[in-house]
Parts: C-alpha cells; structure tokens; sequence
C-alpha cells in the first residue's frame, strides 16, 4: 500500500509540474511573438510623400501651356502689318482727296507751284495755263488757276491717278460705287450745258467721275458728258476733276 501512495505521488507531482511547463510554453511563443516589431507593418520613407515630390510633381503641368499662350499673343510685326500705312493716308500721298493731289493742293498759288516745281507755266496759252511738272510731269495730270491764280481744279483723264479708296479712270462705275458707296449721279453745267455726274463731296470740295455719251479724243474729258443720271453699272468713267464744290466745272477760260 505504501509503495502505491508513493507511486501516485510521484505521478501527481510529475503531471503537475509538467502542466507549469506547458504554461510557461505558451505564454512564452503567444502574445510575446505577436508583439515583435519586425512582424508589425511599419510606413517606409518611400510611401511617405515628401515636399520636394509634390514640388517637382505639378512643374510641367505650369511650364506646359507656356509655349501655345506665347503663341497666341500677336508679334510686333503682325501688329504692324495690320496698322495702314501713313503712305495711305489722303494728306500725304499722291491720290485724289478733298484737299487735293498730293503736293497739288487745292488754293495754292501758281507762283507757289513754280517755285515748288510742281507745275510750269504755257507761254503761248490764250488762257494763261499751267501744265504739272516735276514729279507730276508724266502723270495724265491737267490743272487749272482761277482768276486770283489759285489752283481751282485738277483732272485726271487716263489710267494711273487714284482717289484713297482706289477709284481711277477706266473702272466702271459699277467699281467706282464698291469703293465709294456715297457717291451719287448728280447734274451739273459745264461750257457745253447741263450734263450729269457720279460726285463725292466733302470739306467744301467735291470730286466729280465723268463718264460720256459719246467719245472722242480733242475733248479732255474724253467726249461728250452724260446727259441723264440711268447710267448701268458697266459705264466706264473717262475722267476724274476735284474742285471746290460749285454747281459745275468748266475748266478754266
């Protein structure tokens, strides 16, 4: 019986210390593994965004559009070329105007357009006439001096001289119209009696297109002028006369 309670004991003492063990296993492999830092996820250095990314990240979308909006912006040059030219302009340049043609300025003297070289004096015209000169002398140019010798008219009656808006001699009246949308057919007296007229007036002068019924060459404003207003767009216009307005032109003496 002794040698049996020995033996329980034994057995006892052997489970109970080999339960201790067992604990002390699983406490050691249980929680304390589950809290190593190497087998908890950590953010890397990498995944975190830094200034100098998200700096550099929009650059090229700011220097991008850079080029197309400098290329919308017009250039010096486009900018002057789409300004007119001051050769344009009627006080200057060598056209028809109200003020005249070119240098040949309504009211100047003839005297003034000697010393200017701009017209000379006809010796042997009955009427005391001036041809234009100089830089006007191979121009189809006629000119004409009033009573005080103050230039009262000046005529074109070939191709070659212009108004500002291009009208010249030889058009239609039809193109003299697309240029000068205000001219209209007017009547007006000239040595031959009434005759009619496409006119432009303004600035107290008026600017006459003159076309003709019937043509012939010893007349300088090319024959015998319109004797009604009905002209059709395809009359050609044979001169052109600037003058001070007045209800007629006569052409000097």
């Amino acid at each position: 019986m002794r040698i049996r309670w020995v033996v329980v004991a034994l057995a006892a003492c052997t489970l109970l210390a080999g339960c201790g063990l067992g604990t002390q296993s699983l406490a050691g492999s249980g929680p304390a593994a589950s809290a190593t830092p190497a087998q908890t996820p950590t953010p890397t250095a990498p995944q975190t965004p830094t200034m100098a990314s998200v700096t550099a990240s929009p650059t090229p979308s700011v220097v991008g559009p850079t080029p197309s909006a400098t290329s919308r912006t017009p250039s010096p040059t486009a900018t002057a070329s789409s300004t007119p030219s001051r050769s344009a302009d009627p006080a200057t340049a060598d056209v028809f105007s109200y003020a005249g043609y070119g240098r040949l300025r309504l009211g100047m003297t003839a005297s003034e357009g000697t010393r200017r070289d701009i017209v000379r004096p006809l010796p042997d015209d009955v009427c005391g006439g001036y041809v234009v000169s100089g830089p006007y002398r191979d121009e189809p140019l006629g000119v004409t001096f009033g009573a005080a010798k103050e230039l009262v008219e000046v005529s074109a009656n070939r191709p070659g001289p212009v108004t500002w808006k291009g009208a010249r001699v030889g058009m239609t009246w039809g193109q003299v119209r697309q240029r000068h949308p205000d001219a209209t057919i007017v009547a007006k007296n000239g040595n031959g009696g009434p005759f009619y007229a496409a006119q432009l007036r303004g600035q107290g002068a008026m600017i006459l297109f003159l076309a003709v019924s019937e043509k012939y060459s010893d007349n300088w404003y090319g024959g015998t002028l319109m004797d009604h207003p009905d002209w059709p767009a395809s009359q050609e216009i044979t001169a052109i006369v600037l003058s001070p307005y007045s209800d007629g032109v006569y052409g000097g003496c």
